[in-house]
């Protein structure tokens, strides 16, 4: 009756649920898992270093398994590839019945994960670049809000953009809005890609975002700011430039749009 099977009458299942509330019974997801094979939880992958909508994405999903009678396990990965091969196992230890993986990483997706992920009764993987995990995939397509961008710069009059952040990371975001920058008749001058590069294993929020403004005084040393529009990879990045350009006295968004 707890576990609301249909060969329960309904009448019968309602005095059971009755007397179980009168008693406080609650009933246990793991001990039912030792019996029926399933332990009614779930693993999240993700990593919380990121922007805002990561936590946001990770609320959802848990609250969405919570509603669908599921406990959920939530794990960071910190977009480190060893954390996150020591997460799949510690999943698979605790026999979860399906993980949710972002995969944020720019290398390919190696064999041996993939084989882990095959193991679980049931593995989504999330991210923004396109590939067969061998699982269930969701692709994270930031074409359309970039595309959206380049139209709001060009609606506007802008013409000469720059490109900034750190470009090695960020394909997904930058291939679709180079394109459509093509496409409006927006010039993205090679001059004006700026690759902003942090010292390795240094991850958000822990970035030294100053850098942009040193490798800015690099690339323009005369002051002069030869770009009336800017696209930086990163909400952080996009703060630190619009700092940079006050400082040089360049008014935003009136003189250049960020």
């Amino acid at each position: 009756a707890l576990r609301n099977l249909s060969r329960v009458a309904p009448k019968t299942r309602a005095r059971v649920l009755r007397a179980a509330a009168e008693m406080g019974y609650e009933p246990n997801p793991l001990g039912r898992g030792l019996v029926g094979g399933r332990t009614r939880t779930i693993g999240i992958l993700w990593s919380l270093a990121g922007p805002h909508p990561s936590v946001n994405v990770v609320e959802t999903m848990a609250i969405a398994a919570m509603h669908h009678g599921y406990v959920t396990y939530i794990a960071d990965s910190l977009s480190d590839l060893p954390i996150t091969r020591r997460a799949l196992g510690d999943f698979e230890q605790r026999r979860v019945d399906g993980v949710v993986l972002e995969w944020s990483y720019t290398e390919p997706m190696a064999e041996e994960i993939k084989g882990r992920l095959a193991r679980f009764p049931a593995a989504v993987v999330v991210s923004s670049s396109r590939f067969d995990p061998g699982v269930d995939f969701v692709h994270r397509d930031y074409g359309p809000a970039m595309a959206a961008m380049v139209d709001h710069f060009a609606d506007g009059g802008r013409r000469r953009a720059a490109l900034i952040g750190p470009l090695h990371s960020n394909g997904h975001k930058i291939d679709p809005f180079v394109t459509r920058a093509r496409e409006r008749g927006l010039e993205v001058p090679s001059e004006l890609v700026v690759d902003v590069k942090f010292p390795p294993g240094l991850s958000p929020p822990f970035r030294d975002w100053s850098s942009y403004a040193g490798v800015l005084a690099e690339r323009f040393p005369d002051g002069r700011v030869p770009f009336d529009c800017a696209f930086c990879t990163a909400d952080e990045g996009a703060a630190a430039v619009v700092h940079w350009l006050r400082t040089r006295g360049v008014r935003v968004p009136e003189d250049v749009a960020v």
